[in-house]
């Protein structure tokens, strides 16, 4: 079988360790275990899972030296990305017919009260 390359990385020494998942732990972020937090958000691993050469398996990004908890996480921040260049949405012809049916309302009820 001969060797998948991209950007100097053996792909498929890889494929094993691109997804992880487990009931103690929180999201993860990366292609794999990459970095990482326990389910509780107050820890957090980071990992040589997904990327670097198989030797280097499992050794911590930050330091070099073998896993365990090296994070500690204060507080998590959340983002939602939306595109700037969104144009609003158009109203559906009832709102105008809703609207339009209000200001006769509000018409009818001005003229009735100048004539009475």
């Amino acid at each position: 079988m001969s060797e998948l390359h991209l950007f100097g990385q053996r792909l498929n020494s890889l494929g094993p360790h691109q997804t992880y998942n487990s009931v103690g732990y929180g999201p993860t972020f990366g292609g794999g275990f990459d970095l990482g937090t326990q389910a509780s958000l107050n820890r957090g691993n980071n990992n040589v899972y997904s990327y670097g050469a198989e030797n280097d398996y499992g050794t911590q990004q930050v330091s070099g030296t073998i896993p365990g908890q090296v994070l500690i996480l204060g507080q998590i921040e959340i983002f939602t990305v939306t595109r700037a260049d969104t144009p609003p949405p158009v109203p559906e012809p009832q709102t105008y017919a809703l609207l339009l049916a209000g200001h006769a309302l509000v018409g009818a009820a001005t003229r009735r009260r100048q004539a009475g």
